[in-house]
C-alpha cells in the first residue's frame, strides 16, 4: 500500500497535466502527455484513450486500436474512450462494428457532437445515405457551425440532384472553412450545372493544392 501511494500521485499528476494542456487548447501536447504516462504503465481510461488519439493521428491505427480497447475495459460507457475506439474501427474498413460503437457513444452522451459525426461518416462508406443524411443534420442541430458535416451534406444533397439546397449546405461549410474540399466540390457541381463555368473553374484550381482531397474528389474535381 505505501508503495502505490507514490504511483497513484503521480497517475493524478499526468491527469491533472493532461487536463490543463486540454483547457487551454494544447490538444498536441495532450496526447503526447497521455502517451508518456501510457508508456510507463498508467492505466486510467483518459489517459489511454488520449494516447490512442495520438496513435491514431501517428498513422498507428493497431496501436490506437489496442489503446482504446484497453481503455473501453477501464469505463465502457465514456464518450470520449468509445469515439476513438470508433474511429480507430472506421480506419481499419470496419464501418459496421464502428457504428455499433457510435451509437454506443451516443447512448451515453446524446448530445456529444463527434459520435454523430463519426458515425454519419461510417454510414456514408456503407452506401446507407438517408441514414447518414439524417446523422449529418443532427450533427449540424448540435453544432451549426460544423462546417465538415455541411459539407458532407452538400455532397450527398448533391448526388440526389437538389443542386440549389446542395450550393446552399456548400456554402455555409465554406463559410466557416474555406479550404473545405467536399463542399467545394459541391459548389462547382452546383456552378457546372448552372452553366457558370467560369466560376467553377477558379473555385477548382486551388482544390487540387489541397492535401486533404481524397483520390476519387481530385478525379471529380479533374472531370469538372
Amino acid at each position: 500500500p505505501m508503495a502505490s501511494a507514490p504511483f497513484e500521485n503521480q497517475r493524478q499528476h499526468y491527469v491533472q497535466r493532461l487536463d490543463n494542456a486540454l483547457r487551454a487548447g494544447q490538444i498536441d501536447q495532450a496526447f503526447q502527455i497521455a502517451d508518456e504516462a501510457v508508456s510507463k504503465g498508467f492505466e486510467d481510461a483518459r489517459l489511454l484513450s488520449h494516447a490512442a488519439y495520438n496513435r491514431l493521428n501517428l498513422g498507428d491505427v493497431p496501436a490506437a486500436l489496442a489503446l482504446a480497447e484497453r481503455a473501453r475495459e477501464q469505463a465502457p460507457r465514456d464518450v470520449n474512450v468509445l469515439n476513438v475506439l470508433g474511429l480507430c474501427l472506421a480506419k481499419l474498413g470496419s464501418h459496421q462494428d464502428a457504428v455499433n460503437v457510435f451509437n454506443a457513444a451516443i447512448r451515453a452522451a446524446p448530445t456529444a457532437v463527434a459520435p454523430h459525426y463519426n458515425k454519419a461518416c461510417s454510414l456514408e462508406e456503407l452506401k446507407e445515405v438517408i441514414p447518414a443524411r439524417t446523422e449529418f443534420e443532427r450533427t449540424i442541430a448540435l453544432q451549426p457551425i460544423h462546417a465538415d458535416a455541411l459539407a458532407h451534406l452538400a455532397s450527398l444533397t448533391a448526388q440526389r440532384g437538389a443542386m440549389k439546397k446542395a450550393r446552399e449546405y456548400g456554402e455555409r461549410a465554406l463559410k466557416y472553412n474555406p479550404q473545405q474540399p467536399i463542399a467545394t466540390l459541391a459548389v462547382a457541381v452546383s456552378d457546372v450545372e448552372d452553366r457558370q463555368y467560369e466560376a467553377a473553374q477558379r473555385r477548382l484550381f486551388p482544390v487540387f493544392r489541397n492535401p486533404e482531397l481524397s483520390v476519387f474528389g481530385r478525379a471529380l474535381a479533374h472531370g469538372l
